[in-house]
């Protein structure tokens, strides 16, 4: 069912263009963005890491870049270190191996 451009209840809420536009349009990307990075560098869930990684790529978060220099050059898990070649691969534009769903 596509989402309608009206609200629930009829002229209580701002149309939908109105809500695309607002004057903070990138603070919920950067609050996203954060909480990714905080799970790439710190969850102790390996699997939650991994898929971070993966995250971070499909993000196309350039800006990450740095980060996951990092991790490929001082991780010791082949997972994650997998994971963060594989998302440079993606952001830097190259052709990348598939990314492994399963950890």
């Amino acid at each position: 069912m596509p989402r309608s451009d009206t609200p629930c209840v009829v002229g209580l809420a701002p149309r939908l263009e109105v809500r695309r536009n607002s004057e903070k349009p990138g603070a919920l990307e950067e609050y996203v963005r954060a909480k990714i990075i905080a799970a790439v560098t710190g969850d102790p869930s390996r699997n939650v890491r991994f898929h971070a990684t993966h995250a971070l790529a499909a993000a196309g978060d350039r800006a990450s870049i740095p980060l996951l220099l990092e991790i490929r050059a001082h991780e010791t898990d082949t997972k994650l270190r997998d994971a963060a070649r594989y998302a440079l691969w993606s952001l830097s534009g190259k052709p990348a191996l598939a990314p492994q769903v399963g950890v």
